[in-house]
């Protein structure tokens, strides 16, 4: 299995503890699982584009960490993660949100 398709399962396994399907629902387990998936071993050249799986994990870990959900609230944190994979709709949303509202920003 390619190092990507290792994190894709792990972001997967991840949605899957947060939200309770197939498991009881589990943010800090779910928050293991993105970190896991970020910490795959994925070597990128520079420039080339996060997979899907990675890109996701980004969102869903800078998402728990903006709201403290499964681990400690940390407003920086997630929008570093948001950056790291502001070229997936999603991230790119919350990030722009968070700049709008200056939160995890310096003044």
């Amino acid at each position: 299995m390619s190092a990507a398709m290792r994190a894709e399962a792990l972001n997967y396994l991840g949605d899957c503890c947060f939200f309770g399907h197939g498991l009881p629902e589990d943010a800090a387990a779910a928050v293991a699982c993105y970190t896991a998936a970020l910490a795959v071993d994925l070597k990128l050249r520079r420039g080339e584009r996060l997979p899907e799986g990675v890109a996701w994990a980004h969102y869903s870990l800078g998402w728990c960490r903006l709201r403290g959900v499964g681990c400690a609230p940390n407003e920086r944190e997630a929008v570093r993660h948001f950056r790291v994979a502001s070229n997936h709709a999603e991230a790119s949303f919350a990030l722009a949100t968070c700049c709008e509202r200056g939160v995890g920003m310096d003044a």
